[in-house]
């Protein structure tokens, strides 16, 4: 937090940040040729999750206030790892639990797991994390379920040590800069080419060599009574990989306890998990559960989630989408019948190999150019042609398909089986 406010102090944008706002609705205007936002402002998150939960007169200096906002120029930054995914529909039980459930993305500070036998749902990297932590405190037992198991990879060690590093590096990037620009290039520079040598689906022979160095490493580091779990059964990069050695290390502790079974019910203090499997008979298992932990992810394939964006014609954004199957927009970044609007993180912009802040500087520098002849009051608006949301989007698929993110079902595609995520 220290580090956001300098940055923001720093480019003089303090007073440009509203927070405990809310946007409930963006609604463009034809004749005004203008976008009204409606806000919702919140006194504070935590005075108003009391107030929603146990309303009274007292509290009516915690109702929230709605205001209305025109704009020129609307961007979207909501992004697509925000929203958690909720609780299985087809899981039963949930009213019944009496004890703690938390998603990772909104962890309970108020939660102490001493002495508790926590369940943790999910193996991707919010899940690597957690359990290590977890089997660092005085806890009773963490048993994992994992459904499909990632491609682990060594992290990458700081040098010098984590704690030298953490000590000097600000100091010496401080004075020597150009030594933080050559770092960040070279591991850019090593995931372009494994885009090239590896994620590219007719590299099968160094992406098989890939896999080969991913198992060493996971059969060297984790208890070999879990390497059969451990095993993907699909290509490599086709998920999000998991850069690791710790998580692993982990399955040796006494307390711990990998499961890759479905969760069939909760009960009062207990989860309930059974096999599956064609040629394996039904077993049922209960597993002791204080505390339930969903590292499993987020709704990613539902882009401005519960916001609602009205364009030309009061067309719903969503009803839009739904339309074309599937999120679409030109360059990621804009939309046909919504006129200067525009995404980061849109759809079809996350890359998979390396860091998501490179397509977000991009994007950010392709809408100012795009916008500047507004600001400029060149022209009043500005939106993609209908054909050119069409070329582009089949031009991407089309891509798609030469690569490693079609041999797996993953959080990129939505229900459709469309990748809504992936920049190929």
């Amino acid at each position: 937090m220290e580090y956001l406010y300098n940055v923001a102090q720093k480019y003089h944008v303090i007073d440009k940040i509203q927070l405990n706002t809310n946007v409930e609705e963006i609604r463009y205007i034809e004749e005004d040729q203008e976008w009204e936002v409606t806000l919702c402002h919140l006194p504070n998150t935590q005075g108003y999750r009391r107030h929603i939960n146990d309303m009274n007169d007292r509290d009516k200096k915690l109702t929230p206030v709605l205001e209305l906002v025109r704009a020129k120029l609307v961007i979207s930054c909501v992004g697509i790892l925000c929203r958690p995914n909720l609780w299985p529909e087809d899981v039963s039980g949930r009213e019944t639990f009496r004890g703690e459930i938390v998603h990772s993305s909104q962890w309970d500070h108020q939660i102490d797991p001493r002495e508790k036998d926590i369940v943790v749902i999910g193996s991707g990297c919010s899940a690597a994390q957690i359990i290590p932590s977890l089997l660092k405190q005085d806890v009773k037992s963490v048993t994992q379920i994992m459904r499909t198991p990632p491609w682990i990879n060594p992290r990458v060690d700081e040098p010098f040590g984590e704690k030298l590093y953490a000590r000097f590096a600000p100091l010496v990037f401080r004075y020597f800069p150009v030594l933080g620009f050559c770092m960040r290039h070279l591991f850019r520079l090593y995931t372009e080419l494994e885009w090239i040598f590896v994620f590219q689906e007719k590299s099968s022979f160094v992406r098989q060599i890939a896999e080969n160095e991913a198992l060493k490493h996971m059969r060297l580091k984790a208890n070999p009574r879990y390497h059969q779990a451990l095993t993907p059964t699909y290509s490599y990069g086709c998920k999000r990989r998991v850069f690791d050695s710790v998580w692993l290390e982990s399955t040796h502790d006494s307390r711990f306890s990998l499961q890759t079974h479905l969760v069939e019910r909760l009960e009062a203090r207990s989860l309930v998990i059974r096999s599956s499997g064609e040629d394996v008979v039904c077993e049922c298992r209960e597993l002791p559960a204080d505390i339930i932990i969903l590292a499993n992810g987020f709704q990613s394939t539902e882009f401005l989630h519960s916001l609602q964006v009205y364009g030309r014609q009061g067309l719903l954004l969503q009803n839009h989408w739904d339309q074309r199957g599937g999120p679409q927009a030109y360059m990621g970044a804009a939309v046909d019948g919504f006129p200067n609007f525009f995404l980061v993180v849109g759809p079809n912009t996350f890359v998979g190999h390396t860091s998501a802040i490179l397509s977000i500087e991009s994007t950010v520098q392709y809408i100012i150019r795009i916008i500047t002849p507004i600001l400029q009051g060149k022209v009043t608006t500005v939106e993609p042609t209908t054909e050119a949301i069409i070329n582009w989007t089949e031009r991407i698929q089309k891509a798609m398909e030469k690569t490693v993110f079609g041999s797996c079902n993953s959080w990129y595609q939505d229900k459709r089986g469309h990748n809504t995520i992936i920049y190929p």
